[in-house]
């Protein structure tokens, strides 16, 4: 018998969700029951600021936030006088939010020493688990030391899902997704959004956070919460076959662009090569010709001109255009 995982899933903020004549966190919370807020890491709002965030949001909507930057990143998790006040402030907002989690997110330059951040964590009462991405062992297991100390203190080990399940034991599990491409550009397919759910549900954990990070955050995001609620993967874009890649590169390419520059610049796409079968955009730019292209449509006849292109992705004609589908 499978066991019931409570999943929240959504973004790394708000700010971008844009609704024309929509508030955005209001518009945001429509489709999504979870945000993870980053406004705290850079500043700490006003106790009325962070009540109107609950007050535009339904009941059931979830929080997760950010500590600040000085805890983290200018005082590396050192339990002084200035980091107590702030981690308490931080959690004070997590109080007033109903938050799922702290997030604590320490840079490469950093390692997390054991007893700063059992030290740390016994100066605020905390109202929910604190999560700690410690980006210097991305990658790497947790050291034992400091792996004691998460788990006697129910501190979640965050990972990025799509590269890795967490490596301690936790009540939560807390995923921020960035993707397998440089930085945070990327997008996902069908099938690296079904690795990042088998990673999560690793282990017997009865609630999991998926915050995605990437430039596609909001796409990834959505297309993960249908997966999450209904078994299936939506489509990615409103073509199929290489109308689909004309629909993107036509949408946010800068043109006349080479080969490599719509490799490096859209690559990370998906596409929807037929209606259940989706890959990277990659996979058809690495077929073009060398040269510059003049349109979206340019490309995408280059690519059709390809003999062996359809053995290798299936039909991929561009096809006549019937209510803004290829056919």
């Amino acid at each position: 018998m499978s066991r019931s995982v409570e999943s929240f899933v959504g973004a790394g903020g708000w700010a971008y969700f844009d609704v024309p004549g929509r508030d955005a966190l209001t518009a945001y919370a429509r489709i999504f029951p979870f945000v993870e807020v980053n406004a705290t890491f850079y500043e700490h709002p006003d106790p009325r600021t962070v009540a109107a965030w609950r007050r535009r949001v339904p009941p059931s909507f979830r929080f997760a936030v950010r500590a600040h930057r000085d805890v983290t990143h200018r005082l590396r998790l050192r339990a002084t006088p200035g980091a107590r006040t702030s981690f308490a402030r931080t959690a004070a907002i997590a109080a007033r939010l109903d938050a799922v989690a702290i997030v604590l997110e320490t840079p490469e330059t950093v390692r997390p020493i054991p007893t700063d951040l059992q030290d740390l964590l016994s100066t605020a009462k905390l109202p929910c688990p604190v999560a700690l991405e410690a980006r210097a062992f991305r990658g790497r297991p947790v050291p034992a030391r400091l792996a004691a100390v998460m788990e006697a203190n129910d501190v979640a080990d965050v990972t990025d899902f799509s590269r890795q399940a967490p490596r301690t034991e936790s009540s939560i599990a807390y995923g921020r997704m960035f993707g397998l491409g440089e930085r945070n550009r990327w997008e996902f397919t069908d099938e690296e959004l079904a690795s990042v759910r088998s990673n999560a549900e690793k282990g017997d954990r009865a609630r999991v956070v998926y915050a995605f990070h990437g430039v596609r955050m909001y796409k990834d995001a959505g297309r993960f919460l249908t997966y999450v609620r209904t078994g299936a993967f939506p489509r990615a874009t409103l073509q199929v076959g290489l109308a689909s890649l004309e629909s993107i590169l036509a949408a946010d390419a800068a043109f006349p662009a080479t080969r490599t520059e719509l490799l490096r610049d859209h690559g990370f796409r998906v596409v929807d090569m037929r209606t259940d079968r989706r890959i990277h955009a990659h996979e058809l730019l690495d077929r073009l010709p060398a040269g510059r292209f003049g349109s979206a449509r340019a490309v995408v006849s280059a690519l059709a001109a390809k003999p062996a292109l359809g053995a290798i992705v299936g039909d991929v004609s561009p096809g006549p255009r019937i209510g803004g589908l290829s056919r």
